[in-house]
């Protein structure tokens, strides 16, 4: 299996047994963080809110969009600049 398949897969979220390679995000072949549903997301907003407050909750969710955004743009360069070079070789 080629890195640039490896890191496909990693990107994708496919635990590789095929290949030995065991995601850390497992424990025991189940997920640490299960599903948690829409009860959970409303409490942790009301927590959230509590915390933070009206005025700066959209700034803290407008900066945090901003960064998954820059973090998804630099995987898929990185994802780009891999298979780039696979093909050139």
């Amino acid at each position: 299996m080629t890195d640039a398949a490896i890191f496909d897969k990693i990107y994708k979220g496919i635990e590789l047994k095929e290949c030995g390679y065991k995601s850390k995000a497992t424990q025991g072949g189940k997920y640490m963080l299960p599903n948690i549903g829409f009860p959970g997301l409303i409490l942790i907003l009301i927590i959230a809110l509590v915390v933070f407050g009206p005025k700066k909750l959209p700034e803290i969710g407008r900066a945090f969009g901003e960064t998954l955004k820059e973090f998804k743009r630099s995987t898929n360069d990185l994802r780009d600049e891999i298979m780039d070079d696979k093909e050139k070789k």
